[in-house]
């Protein structure tokens, strides 16, 4: 969604102002995990969008490294492997405790 909103043409998609003024929000992984453990909150992280059939799924922190963090952080976005790993995504069910 954020490669759409930096384009900014897609004909389905309204919004055309880009990334700058999107407010991205940061929590601490280990801390909301836990929490969502203590809670019976299901929680889950995609190495790419979990929309696409071949998503993986993991819910044990100690997965992280199957995230292509180099892609995460690159601001190039034309190659295909950096497009899919920059789609990674954490997902909490229902709700996220800010």
């Amino acid at each position: 969604m954020l490669y759409l909103m930096y384009r900014g043409n897609h004909p389905d998609l309204s919004y055309r102002e880009g990334q700058e003024p999107i407010v991205h929000l940061a929590a601490d992984l280990k801390a909301v995990t836990q929490w969502a453990d203590a809670n019976g909150r299901p929680w889950a992280f995609t190495n790419t969008n979990a929309a696409l059939a071949y998503a993986e799924f993991y819910n044990n922190i100690s997965d992280l490294d199957k995230i292509n963090w180099d892609a995460v952080v690159s601001d190039d976005f034309t190659s295909p492997s950096v497009k899919d790993g920059k789609q990674a995504e954490f997902l909490m069910h229902r709700s996220f405790p800010w």
